[in-house]
């Protein structure tokens, strides 16, 4: 098939991390095995969809992490006016110098 018609499709999860910086990767890994093996078996029939297997990590509250709540609704957002949007959470905008998601506004 043609490389022009063809689409990446990205889920995300938000998954809370320990305290310990030790744990985290006891935590992560087995949720990022799940994930694969899910994805992989929903489509090991489908020769039309090719599961890559990559994980992608965006750590939240690090200085460069484009990430907030929407004020209205509390869910997580990225704006998108900003450097380093995330394309896994929902956009949001400033109004009125609140962070609003797109389907609050």
């Amino acid at each position: 098939m043609d490389e022009k018609r063809k689409v990446l499709l990205t889920t995300s999860i938000i998954v809370d991390l320990p305290e310990n910086d030790d744990d985290v990767f006891e935590r992560v890994e087995p949720i990022c095995e799940k994930l694969r093996t899910v994805v992989e078996s929903l489509f090991n029939d489908d020769e039309s969809v090719q599961a890559t297997g990559v994980i992608a990590y965006d750590w939240f509250g690090e200085p460069t992490t484009n990430v907030g709540r929407c004020t209205r609704c509390n869910e997580w957002v990225t704006n998108r006016e900003k450097p380093h949007e995330l394309r896994g959470l929902s956009s949001a905008t400033l109004v009125d110098g609140k962070l609003v998601c797109d389907q609050c506004r």
